[in-house]
């Protein structure tokens, strides 16, 4: 490439280079590249750029597998499989890949034009895949961002004191109350420096934190998430898609850290129960006439 542009621009210095698409893309912005060959990326309002190549969602396989001869899968035909995700550092692409493949299977079924039910899911899913975990929260502390606003906020010398209640040491309160929280000296900044540091153990053996049952939980959720939106999908229908978009946006309410997460974890699956017990009693009466029909 790189001399086929010398050949036809001959007057013009061309440099070529590469990188991750997002760096990419903010060099773009900020003037210092001219032209990149780059992903799609979130914010791209202010470049201008044409799609030359759309990349396949594919799924993979063992060879033993009953859809391993297909030449294409439908949402419907991998209902109740279970699937490897990638890391949550991938998430934006994984949010990308998702709004296709969802947004595909909507405009087959004739579905709302501004794909309610995609948009949810892909919000959904990354919530999900980018939960706060004590590594992630070491970061926000020793961040420039958090700096900038200690500094906005206050003048003179700060002495920081944090109230945690971190796990293996907060003991739960009596009846099941919520762990009481420690006071912590400015010196755990040191400490979340450090933690910081340690985020490549995450999902490791030797992640300490993954074995709490907070983490176990938010792993476990991603699974559930992906089973809950293969069992929408085959009942999804004109009838049931507000329903199902209402029960695909439940994550987006859940809130909080801790104690506090797992109260909204509580309410949001009363509340899933309860869309799921609808989303079949409007299925049911569709299925019958259905297979009447046939």
């Amino acid at each position: 490439m790189e001399r086929v542009l010398r050949e036809e621009f001959p007057g013009i210095e061309i440099r070529l280079s590469s990188d991750y698409s997002p760096v990419l893309a903010k060099a773009l912005m900020r003037r210092k590249l001219d032209t990149a060959f780059i992903r799609p990326e979130e914010h791209m309002e202010d470049l201008n750029y044409t799609r030359v190549r759309t990349d396949p969602l594919v799924f993979v396989f063992p060879s033993d597998h009953r859809l391993a001869l297909l030449t294409a899968v439908a949402p419907q035909e991998i209902a109740n499989e279970t699937f490897c995700l990638p890391s949550k550092a991938a998430a934006p692409a994984v949010r990308r890949v998702v709004v296709e493949y969802f947004n595909r299977a909507e405009q087959r079924l004739g579905l709302s034009a501004d794909l309610p039910l995609t948009r949810a899911v892909a919000d959904s899913l990354f919530k999900l895949m980018a939960y706060k975990d004590e590594y992630e929260v070491a970061r926000l502390y020793r961040s420039p961002e958090f700096a900038a606003a200690l500094k906005n906020r206050f003048e003179g010398d700060v002495t920081l004191r944090f109230h945690l209640a971190p796990p293996f040491i907060a003991k739960p309160g009596p009846n099941g109350a919520a762990p009481r929280k420690l006071s912590f000296g400015p010196w755990m900044m040191h400490l979340f420096a450090l933690l910081a540091s340690l985020k490549f153990l995450r999902g490791t053996p030797f992640d300490l934190f993954g074995y709490t049952e907070e983490r176990k939980t938010e792993r476990r959720l991603i699974g559930d998430y992906g089973a809950l939106v293969e069992r929408l999908l085959a009942g999804l229908s004109p009838a049931t898609l507000d329903t199902a978009v209402r029960l695909v946006a439940l994550p987006q309410k859940i809130r909080g850290y801790g104690h506090v997460k797992a109260r909204s974890l509580a309410g949001a699956e009363r509340e899933k129960q309860n869309l799921l017990a609808q989303f079949d009693a409007i299925r049911a009466p569709l299925a019958g006439r259905n297979r009447g029909a046939a």
